[in-house]
This record gives structure tokens, C-alpha cells and sequence, in this order.
């Protein structure tokens, strides 16, 4: 077996320890012992793979939404199917990602979510015919900026106790992404265009 192997074996044991004591145990009562103990491993080899308790929560939570993935990957991809995967996958993993936010924080939600958004409008912004071009010497900037709005957005749900319906959520991203733009350069000058 590789190294490699092992090292993922390993990783999900300790993913499915964690999760089993979720099911009875809030994040910040759940210690490094108690989950190496239910994996049958020691504390080093928990700190080999990971920093803290949270730093195997986010792990896990980006191995839930690595199903998503794939998606990106498609050049005819359909951006409503992939955002709205997005927020289903966020939904369906309620505890979880509500475990993140509370014992992470934002940074580290908005971090977990920033490559599957990021590649999501850039695709919108590449290839949408409704929304307004942009040009290239600011589409990095237009893309992260759209990227943090968004995972600020999702985080803000999840905050909430994601009381919003997920389709509502994904009302609002859509009329967001891919509402028609205003095509008259802005003036920095207060003078009207």
C-alpha cells in the first residue's frame, strides 16, 4: 500500500470518528483524544494529518463538497446547476457546515467554498451572453470580488440557521450573477455619463 494510500485511510478514519461523535457531542466539547480513540490511532498520528479539531472539520467539509467538483470541470457547464448544487450541498450538510462556522469561523468557510465560486463565475463571466463583458486586465479582480460576495452570502445563511429556503438563496445569487449590467463606464469624476 502507498504512503499516499495509508495517509487517506488514515485521514478517513479520522473523518468517520469525528463524525460519529458529532451525532452526540457538540464541535467544542469534541477533544483530539476522543477522536483518535475512536479510530483506534494515537495523537501523533492525528497531528501529522492535522493542526486541531477544526482543521479535520474543514477537511471533512471539503471532502463533502468535492462532489460538486466534477461539475466545474464540464466546458458546457450549466452555472445554475452548479451553483444550485452548491447550496443543496450546503443545506444537506447543515450541522456540518454550521459546526464550521461557529468553531471556524467565516475566513475559513468563505476559504473552504473560494475554488468551486471562483471557477463558477469566472465560467459565468467568460462565457454568459446577458451579463455585461469584462474586459481582461480586470476579470481576476471581478471574479474574486463576485467570489467573496457570494461566499459571504452562503456564510451569512448558514449563520442564520440557513432559515432562508436554499431556493430562495439561489434566487438571489442567480439575479446577482447574471442580472444585465449597466454598459456605461462609471465616471470617478461625480459628473454624469
Amino acid at each position: 500500500m502507498s504512503s499516499n494510500t495509508k495517509s487517506e485511510l488514515t485521514k478517513l478514519a479520522l473523518c468517520d470518528a469525528l463524525k460519529s461523535l458529532l451525532a452526540a457531542k457538540n464541535i467544542d466539547q469534541i477533544t483530539v483524544g476522543e477522536i483518535t480513540d475512536a479510530a483506534g490511532f494515537n495523537r501523533q498520528t492525528f497531528y501529522y494529518h492535522f493542526r486541531d479539531v477544526y482543521d479535520l472539520l474543514t477537511w471533512i467539509f471539503n471532502q463533502e463538497m468535492s462532489a460538486i467538483r466534477p461539475y466545474l470541470d464540464k466546458p458546457d457547464l450549466n452555472w445554475r446547476e452548479t451553483l444550485s448544487r452548491i447550496i443543496l450541498g450546503v443545506s444537506q450538510r447543515k450541522y456540518l457546515c454550521s459546526c464550521i462556522v461557529h468553531g471556524v469561523g467565516r475566513d475559513q468557510l468563505v476559504f473552504a467554498l473560494h475554488d468551486s465560486i471562483y471557477e463558477l463565475i469566472k465560467y459565468v463571466i467568460e462565457h454568459e451572453a446577458n451579463i455585461r463583458p469584462v474586459p481582461p486586465e480586470h476579470l481576476n479582480f471581478t471574479v474574486e470580488f463576485y467570489t467573496y460576495a457570494i461566499g459571504h452570502s452562503i456564510y451569512e445563511w448558514i449563520a442564520g440557521g440557513m432559515r432562508e429556503a436554499p431556493e430562495e438563496l439561489f434566487e438571489h445569487l442567480c439575479f446577482v450573477i447574471s442580472s444585465r449590467q449597466n454598459t456605461d463606464p462609471p465616471r470617478l469624476d461625480g459628473a454624469d455619463a
